[in-house]
């Protein structure tokens, strides 16, 4: 078991290596070798005194500077650590944690097409909105407020009961992706629109192998180009 400081943030270096059950020497090279990396993860060498004054806890040794590892760096050693059982364990946990998130993208990019394919079947048979119809919806909107600011109309409940839209779903973005310059990453509709089941399971194998299953990942090629709608 990891013994924390006060805090429940940070690790002494004997902390360490008794979770990794290693010598201290062992922690203090590697963390020699590979210094740069894992002060990128927040560790850092402080004083007694300072130790002291943020922890509320005195020291029983007559250390002058003490090192501090947060729970980051205690991993990156761990990653950086040949010769420990413990160590090995970590990597394998981190390794399962990746696949984990792997397997939940790819039920996200498997649900959004999913809601892809049924606002299309919506819209064709008649139970969503199709742009045209938003537009012309904007249209006679645009006409009545009109008319209501001229005094020549009342307001009315007109637009209570309009179709569900493909944005009550999902957002402009997630369904048409982002533009940047003349190209688009990937949304919703190109996993769906001119894309056949075999089509979006060879993309999601092929972004699985890549080891990026973002929804510009997941795009087949014959759908990488931009939606009229």
């Amino acid at each position: 078991m990891l013994a924390t400081l006060p805090d429940d943030m940070h690790v002494m270096t004997e902390s360490v290596a008794a979770f990794y059950d290693v010598p201290r020497d062992t922690i203090s090279a590697l963390v020699s070798r590979n210094r740069d990396e894992i002060e990128a993860d927040g560790y850092r060498v402080v004083t007694r005194s300072a130790f002291e004054e943020s922890f509320q806890t005195k020291l029983p040794s007559s250390a002058s500077t003490i090192a501090l590892f947060p729970r980051r760096a205690v991993l990156r050693v761990g990653m950086l650590l040949r010769d420990s059982g413990v160590a090995r364990q970590v990597r394998d946990y981190l390794l399962a944690v990746e696949e984990v998130a792997c397997d939940a993208a790819e039920f996200c990019r498997h649900a959004e097409r999913g809601l892809g394919v049924a606002i299309r079947d919506g819209q064709a048979n008649g139970s969503v909105e199709t742009p045209e119809e938003t537009k012309a919806r904007a249209t006679r909107l645009g006409v009545h407020r009109r008319e209501v600011k001229a005094g020549r109309r009342s307001e009315s409940t007109e637009e209570s009961d309009r179709k569900p839209t493909p944005s009550d779903f999902a957002s402009s973005s997630e369904l048409h992706g982002q533009y940047h310059a003349n190209n688009r990453g990937g949304g919703i509709y190109d996993m769906t629109d001119n894309v056949s089941d075999t089509q979006f399971e060879e993309a999601v194998t092929e972004a699985k192998a890549e080891g990026n299953l973002s929804r510009a990942n997941v795009r087949p090629v014959q759908a990488r180009h931009l939606h009229p709608y």
